[in-house]
């Protein structure tokens, strides 16, 4: 286990569960706070950070989508601008 493993394990609330929608809960938390992407995927047992990053991709998409709605530059996906 890496050292910054090992910090996370400690010092974040990381889950002891099976549980899919726990462990998806967990790795978006860690993500959007901008853990690297090779730490979620180690933290996750993922056999690399690409799958991380293909299972994940959608939240870049949804994060900038949710920004330009409460920002009102965009709404139900047209522009308003």
């Amino acid at each position: 286990m890496s050292q910054t493993t090992h910090l996370l394990n400690r010092t974040q609330a990381h889950p002891h569960t099976a549980s899919a929608d726990t462990s998806r809960t967990y790795a978006t938390r860690l993500l959007r706070a901008e853990v690297p992407i090779e730490v979620v995927a180690e933290l996750l047992g993922h056999a690399s950070p690409q799958t991380t990053a293909e299972i994940y991709s959608h939240l870049n998409v949804e994060d900038h989508r949710r920004v330009l709605l409460s920002a009102g530059i965009i709404r139900d996906g047209a522009s308003v601008r």
